[in-house]
C-alpha cells in the first residue's frame, strides 16, 4: 500500500510545539510516523500537564505564588518579595531535523526542553556577588537528572526563596 497524500489536523499547542516535525511527516506521507509521533507527544504533554498541576497544588498554601503564563510556562514568586521571580518552562521541541528524511524512530525528533530563569531587579543582581542567580538553570538541570522535574523545581524554588 502506498499513501500519496497525508493530511491531518492537530490541536494548536501541538502545532506550536512541533510544527516542523508534523510538516515533515505530512510531506513524507509517513502515517506510521504520525501515529508514533502522536503517542510520544501525548505522553510528554501529559507529563508536563501533571507536573505543572502538581507544582501549583504543592505551593497552594504557602507564601509562594504559582501562576500560569502559558501551557508550557509557570511564573513562581514569593508573596512578600516581588524582586525575584522564577520562570519555569517546559517546552516540547523538535530536534535532529537536519537530515533529508525523518528516520523510522520519528519520536526521536521530539524532546522535552526544561529550564528555569530568574527575573530580578538590578539591585538584587548587584548583591549577588557569587553570580549564583545566573547559574540557577545549570543547577536545575543537574537536579532534574538526579531527582526528577518536580523535585528539582521544588528544590530550586525553596532555595531561591530561602524556605528550607
Amino acid at each position: 500500500m502506498v499513501i500519496s497524500k497525508l493530511d491531518f489536523d492537530v490541536d494548536f499547542q501541538m502545532q506550536l510545539d512541533i510544527d516542523d516535525v508534523l510538516n515533515r511527516v505530512k510531506k513524507e506521507c509517513n502515517i506510521m510516523g504520525f501515529f508514533r509521533l502522536l503517542v510520544h507527544y501525548a505522553a510528554i504533554n501529559h507529563q508536563r500537564q501533571i507536573t505543572l498541576k502538581k507544582l501549583k497544588a504543592y505551593f497552594q498554601d504557602t507564601p509562594i505564588d504559582v501562576n500560569d503564563l502559558s501551557a508550557a510556562q509557570l511564573e513562581i514568586s514569593h508573596v512578600l518579595d516581588d524582586k525575584i521571580k522564577l520562570l519555569f518552562t517546559w517546552q516540547i521541541i523538535p530536534c535532529n531535523l537536519q537530515f533529508e528524511y525523518l528516520d523510522a524512530n520519528v519520536e526521536n525528533h521530539v524532546v522535552p526542553d526544561l529550564s528555569v530563569e530568574v527575573e530580578t531587579t538590578d539591585e538584587v543582581k548587584k548583591k549577588d556577588e557569587s553570580r549564583l542567580l545566573e547559574r540557577v538553570n545549570d543547577i536545575f538541570v543537574l537536579m532534574i537528572e538526579q531527582h526528577g522535574v518536580f523535585n528539582a523545581t521544588v528544590f530550586v524554588t525553596k532555595k531561591l526563596y530561602d524556605m528550607q
